[in-house]
Order: structure tokens, then sequence, then C-alpha cells
């Protein structure tokens, strides 16, 4: 029963389409979330230099207010 299920589906117009656009997304995924976390890691790096610049401004406008 489940056979000619599995066979009557397969002959469902599209299905073949269906699956081979499937088949294409899930294929793309690794280069997709390669891409993903470079993005993820500029950002961190980015937000990490702006901490810094913060810290060195209020550095110096310490170091402006004392003087």
């Amino acid at each position: 029963m489940l056979a000619l299920k599995l066979e009557k589906s397969s002959r469902e117009p599209g299905r073949n389409q269906i699956i081979s656009e499937f088949k294409a997304l899930v294929s793309s995924l690794p280069g997709e979330m390669g891409a993903m976390q470079t993005e993820l890691s500029k950002c961190k790096d980015d937000a990490s230099e702006l901490h810094s610049l913060r810290a060195e401004v209020h550095s110096v406008s310490d170091i402006l207010a004392r003087k």
C-alpha cells in the first residue's frame, strides 16, 4: 500500500521539480551559513572596536576635565 502511494505521489506533476528545488536549497545552506558567520564575525569585531573607542573617548574626556 505504501509503495503504491509513493509511486503515485512521485507521478504528480511538479513533484520532481519541488524535490530538485529542495535539494538545491539544502545544498546551498553550507555556503549561506559560512557567509552569515563571516558577516557576524565582522559585526563582532566592529562592536569590539566601538567599545574600545568609547572607552578611549571617556578616558580622554576625564583627562581634559582634570586639566
